[in-house]
Parts: C-alpha cells; sequence; structure tokens
C-alpha cells in the first residue's frame, strides 16, 4: 500500500521535541493509568490481546511493504506510525501497572527487564530517528595525494574535503577533514571478481581503514562507512557518514530485553522443576 494518509516528516520529533513529547505522554499515560486501572477500557488497553493485534497488524505492514519496492518509504507513513505508538502506549500503560503492584524482584524483575527493554528500543528508535542523519562525500585520490594543492599563482590551497550532502542536497560542513590516501580492491584468486574493497583515510591527521560492512567510528554517535569505488582516473570513493544520537540507547534496550528474556527462562525452569 502507497499510504494515503501521507508521511510524517521525523525531522519534526529532532531533539528536544523528541523526548519532551515522550516524558509529557508517559506522565499522562501514568496518571490515566493509576485513576482508570480498574476500567474495563484500561484493562482492554493492557491486555494481552491487544499486544498480539498490535503486533499482528506491524508484521503485515513490513511486509507488505518490504514486498513492493514503491512502498519502501512506508515506515514514516501515519498508519504505520499510529500503530507504533498505539503499541507504545501498551507498553507504557503494561510497566506502570506493573510497577505500581511491584511485590518481588524474582516475580517481577524478569517482566519488567523484558518489556522495559522493549520499549525502550522502540522508544529510541522512534525519537531517535529525527535526530538521525546520513551524509554522503566523494573523495578523489588525485585530489588526496598530497596535504595541499599548488595554484598556478603559487597560492596553497587545502585539498581536504570538509563537508557532505544530505538527502535533500544541502551542503553539510564537517567539524574534521577528510582525505583518500589509498583505495585497493580484494580479488578471488579463481575468478578475479572482488571479494572486498577497502580505501585508506586521513581524519583529519588520523590515519584509518574503512572497507565494506566496516565503518570507522569517528565519534561515538558518527560513522564512517565505505558505500562505493570510483575507477575512473585516478579513483575515488563514496563515503556514507552516518550520525546517531540514540544508538546505545537502542543497544541498552535490546540488551534488557534479552536479560529479561534469559531471567524469564531461568525463572520458568526452576518453578518447573521445583512442582
Amino acid at each position: 500500500m502507497q499510504l494515503a494518509w501521507g508521511h510524517i516528516d521525523v525531522s519534526t520529533f529532532a531533539f528536544p521535541v523528541g523526548i519532551a513529547m515522550g516524558i509529557g505522554v508517559t506522565a499522562l499515560l501514568f496518571v490515566a493509568e493509576r485513576e482508570y486501572a480498574h476500567q474495563s477500557w484500561m484493562r482492554g488497553l493492557r491486555s494481552t490481546r491487544t499486544a498480539v493485534t498490535l503486533l499482528i497488524l506491524i508484521t503485515l505492514c513490513c511486509i507488505v511493504g518490504g514486498t513492493f519496492p514503491q512502498l519502501s518509504g512506508f515506515t514514516t507513513s501515519l498508519p504505520f506510525v499510529a500503530l507504533l505508538m498505539a503499541l507504545m502506549v501498551h507498553l507504557t500503560l503494561v510497566l506502570v501497572h506493573r510497577m505500581r503492584h511491584f511485590t518481588s524482584i524474582r516475580r517481577d524483575g524478569p517482566f519488567l527487564l523484558l518489556h522495559g527493554g522493549i520499549w525502550l528500543a522502540l522508544f529510541s528508535g522512534m525519537a531517535g530517528a529525527g535526530d538521525t542523519k546520513e551524509l554522503r562525500t566523494l573523495l578523489m585520490r588525485d585530489a588526496a595525494m598530497d596535504a595541499a594543492v599548488h595554484t598556478a599563482e603559487g597560492a596553497t590551497v587545502d585539498a581536504a574535503v570538509h563537508t557532505a550532502y544530505d538527502a535533500y542536497g544541502h551542503r553539510v560542513p564537517l567539524s574534521y577533514s577528510l582525505q583518500l590516501k589509498q583505495l585497493s580492491i580484494e580479488r578471488h584468486e579463481e575468478n578475479g571478481t572482488p571479494v572486498q574493497y577497502e580505501v585508506t583515510l586521513l581524519v583529519d591527521s588520523t590515519e584509518c581503514k574503512v572497507s565494506v560492512n566496516h565503518p570507522y567510528a569517528v565519534k561515538w554517535y558518527e560513522d564512517i562507512y565505505l558505500m562505493d569505488l570510483h575507477t575512473a582516473g585516478e579513483g575515488g570513493c563514496i563515503l556514507l557518514i552516518v550520525q546517531q544520537p540514540w544508538k546505545y540507547a537502542t543497544l541498552t534496550g535490546i540488551l534488557l530485553l534479552l536479560a529479561g528474556a534469559v531471567c524469564n527462562l531461568r525463572t520458568r525452569r526452576k518453578g518447573e522443576e521445583n512442582t
């Protein structure tokens, strides 16, 4: 489905808007669960049936969106985002209800870890979408062989690249310089087909190597990926620069989820052994 209700501009929810909305909605849901915990509609929102229904609908959207190339942008469509937000509401209410009726670590700990991990991974993915940036830049080897290029008048011009371009073609300044020092192609011994691409870069004055699926971390939230090689002339490469301030929050959520699943499994096994 090319979703007819339009798409959400995720940049609208960049920091601090996304986190402010998250805190505000969570506070409202906390009050609502506390005041209306025993109402039938609130129990329905917390029920397992609601969770299963939402997960099935989200899965179907992913299958349909992944099957048809023309629907590649379905993840920012209003219906899909609404489903994710509904799942966030469900998880928040479930967590609040369990914390308000907390009895023991052994009984409630695995549940809170599991559902809290899902909540954190989902929230950081949604809120972090507005803060994630993908930039591209082209480095040519002939312009990067030396630290500077001399003009006909004898003036010295910096050959390093200091900017990149976003998805809309806007030039974005980088906080560091990039130069291409060397590029290489590893080929298969038998048929000569390429098996790996690698480039040697100068990030400011630091030399580093970047290959396919092996990025270089410039900062804790910023990585440089090798996208493609240009073989014309002296050769060059296209780099993808990805800035993800929320990636460690997402990773923490996944780790909590796994820890909760392991603890839940161990608790069930001990319960079976004692019966």
